[in-house]
């Protein structure tokens, strides 16, 4: 996530906390949607594993996690 240590910084560690629960939450339905692995990676970082044959079967993948961020 993007910019992770400025909202730690300036909205304090309960609502950091509360922004990574929300993201996990997003990538989990995401992932249980189109049978991925998510993980979380580091401190602000997640990975997501989807195993596809083609370059164009991700393209789902990617639409849902725009739509949902």
């Amino acid at each position: 996530m993007d910019q992770f240590k400025k909202i730690n910084d300036e909205l304090g560690h309960v609502v950091g906390d509360q922004i990574i629960l929300k993201t996990a939450d997003i990538l989990k339905q995401i992932a249980h949607l189109h049978n991925c692995f998510i993980s979380r990676y580091g401190g602000d970082e997640f990975i997501m594993v989807c195993e596809r044959d083609k370059n164009e079967e991700i393209t789902p993948v990617f639409n849902n996690l725009q739509r949902l961020f």
